[in-house]
């Protein structure tokens, strides 16, 4: 089971839609997991909430908003991967699934019940987190053929900069919401797009499955050989 999600923080449209670009043109779905209202048209893509959920205070806000604009959103993860069972999941709101849970790198990892009838999709791999650990080399053509859950997580930004480590990225902030000086600092060094597209392109050539995170969540519930505990 794999997935491509994108955590869109806040980027500028052009930013985002970069991104779906190198997805749409090799014909690959993703989970985008949204923090605001953009004015981006998603194709075949899954739309998520990714609130920022730091101040417990003005969660119920942050989440009815996000579900307002996005109605047609079951997922959410949480901008900093914040959880806490005060989530409105379940329920009115329709949230049938969280991927909050970072596992990096971790073999074997399958979906989870977390609250009522919620599941949970821990994250194999991210893409800040990959440049924090010194950029790892990732083998793809047997990552993408694992019987087990195998979850991508990549954020625009990171794309459009090609960012080779985070400290390059942080340098940048200040110019975040400037899309052309952005793409003037973009790196010619080996960074997150370059990564990004070799999974995108290994995915092509191997011919490997890519659904979203609402197909896998419809699929593994209802399968008669789920990976997860059986409740009943």
């Amino acid at each position: 089971m794999n997935a491509i999600t994108i955590d869109i923080d806040w980027a500028p449209d052009p930013v985002i839609e970069d991104t779906l670009s190198l997805l749409d043109e090799r014909d690959i779905v993703a989970t985008v997991f949204s923090t605001h209202d953009d004015g981006v048209q998603l194709s075949n893509h899954e739309r998520a909430i990714h609130p920022n959920l730091t101040d417990s205070e003005s969660n119920d806000e942050t989440l009815d908003t996000l579900l307002s604009l996005y109605p047609e959103a079951v997922g959410v993860r949480s901008h900093g991967l914040h959880t806490t069972t005060e989530l409105k999941l379940g329920g009115p709101t329709e949230i049938c699934y969280e991927s909050n849970y970072m596992m990096f790198g971790v073999e074997g990892i399958h979906p989870f019940w977390h609250l009522g009838d919620v599941v949970q999709f821990p994250i194999y791999f991210m893409d800040d987190v990959w440049l924090r650990h010194g950029k790892p080399s990732m083998d793809f053509a047997s990552e993408l053929v694992r019987d087990t859950l195998t979850v991508f997580a990549f954020h625009p930004i990171h794309i459009y900069l090609n960012t080779p480590r985070i400290e390059y990225y942080e340098q940048r902030k200040d110019i975040y919401n400037e899309p052309d000086a952005l793409r003037e600092e973009r790196s010619d060094g080996f960074g997150v797009r370059d990564l990004f597209t070799s999974l995108l392109d290994t995915i092509v050539t191997e011919n490997r499955t890519v659904d979203t995170l609402e197909t896998i969540r419809n699929r593994t519930t209802n399968s008669a050989k789920q990976p997860m505990i059986d409740r009943e």
